[in-house]
């Protein structure tokens, strides 16, 4: 069946209303409008299991639990930042108070009138501290980036001649400065490198993250397969990648038609 040519929706802006840095009940509200307003109705709640590419009938085969959905294009906008990491902190089972990680942070309400240690100084942090001193909490930062460098150096040793040239700084700093995030070895990653029992994929690096370079990262090589969010330049490299897609996908669209 031939593809009718559809009219992207135009650029919605913020409310005036709206401050200068909206708050999350304001970014949330627009969110809702932009979807009623132009029909668009998401798929809340939903795992995908497998996403297959039918050669033959150049189709995206994307399963759920309940549906299967075909497509000409596949997007992947997980981002970089979709699960939360827990390090292991020793004797931590011996603290007797409440442990949350900022994924899990909601209000400064549970702490009131306690102490509060943040342990990070970067983005999710600072809110978290602001936040906390703002509703009568007194919390306390720690900063770990040159802990971290020295640790990295001490258990992994020099990775260069594995290719892997480990940078100067700290994650912190490294992440503030240029974007982006260090690769955390979890499960022996590094150990399956030196032995040469990790090979590199076509399209996603074995930590998850698009091979093409870094200025066409939202682009996969071929299959018109797209990522958003993973060029590590926050907020501003999704709303990129989201903008370079729809007009690439749109043009493709009209030639269809």
């Amino acid at each position: 069946q031939k593809l009718r040519t559809a009219q992207s929706p135009p650029p919605l802006g913020f409310p005036k209303n709206f401050l200068k840095y909206p708050t999350k009940h304001q970014f949330v509200s627009y969110l809702e409008s932009y979807a009623a307003l132009f029909n668009i109705r998401p798929a809340f709640n939903n795992s995908v299991s497998s996403a297959e590419f039918d050669p033959a009938k150049a189709l995206w085969r994307v399963h759920t639990e309940e549906f299967v959905y075909i497509s000409r294009w596949l997007i992947v906008a997980t981002g970089e930042n979709a699960e939360p990491f827990v390090p292991k902190i020793l004797c931590l089972g011996e603290f007797k108070n409440r442990v949350v990680h900022t994924s899990d942070y909601k209000s400064a309400k549970e702490f009131a009138s306690q102490n509060a240690l943040v342990v990070g100084c970067g983005n999710s942090g600072m809110e978290v501290s602001l936040d906390l001193c703002q509703n009568n909490v007194v919390p306390y930062m720690v900063m770990v980036d040159r802990l971290l460098v020295s640790a990295a150096s001490l258990i992994l040793g020099s990775t260069d001649e594995l290719g892997l040239q480990r940078p100067k700084t700290g994650p912190l700093e490294l992440k503030n400065v240029t974007g982006k995030t260090q690769v955390l070895d979890v499960v022996g990653g590094a150990s399956q490198i030196r032995s040469d029992k990790i090979k590199g994929s076509n399209t996603f690096t074995r930590d998850g993250m698009p091979k093409t370079e870094f200025l066409n990262r939202w682009k996969g090589e071929e299959n018109r397969l797209y990522t958003v969010g993973f060029t590590r330049r926050g907020l501003q490299g999704t709303s990129s990648d989201a903008v370079k897609i729809a007009a690439d996908v749109a043009s493709q669209w009209r030639r269809i038609d």
